[in-house]
């Protein structure tokens, strides 16, 4: 059974060339792949950094949702993601399943309205 999978996409390094670099590999993995318009948002944790791009992709998998979360950190990591205790740190490419068909699998879809525009966009039968 194919699933209608979307991810959130947020940078603040170099933001629209990791957008393309994010796009081109979920094509490349998953085929086919849609984006939302994209919006500029204030960092959160507060220190002064750049804005962010957020935005959202949607594509169609028949794996499951395990399977996409590994593939995402996995395309994170060969765009040259680093991780670090700080969850607010600057970065170049953050990619998260938010949601599986109409089921919402991830908190930012609630507690940030961008990322809830962002998948409504492409989505708008989310809840």
């Amino acid at each position: 059974m194919s699933h209608r999978l979307i991810v959130s996409f947020g940078s603040n390094l170099e933001p629209e060339k990791y957008r393309l670099l994010a796009r081109e590999a979920l094509a490349q993995r998953f085929g086919n792949v849609s984006e939302s318009p994209f919006l500029w948002t204030e960092a959160l944790g507060g220190g002064d950094q750049p804005r962010y791009l957020n935005g959202a992709f949607l594509f169609h998998c028949d794996r499951e949702p395990e399977f996409v979360r590994d593939e995402l950190r996995a395309i994170e990591t060969r765009l040259g993601r680093m991780r670090g205790p700080d969850k607010y740190a600057p970065r170049n490419v953050d990619l998260d399943l938010i949601a599986v068909d109409r089921e919402i699998v991830h908190g930012d879809y609630h507690q940030r309205d961008f990322v809830r525009k962002c998948a409504r966009a492409l989505a708008p039968d989310l809840p």
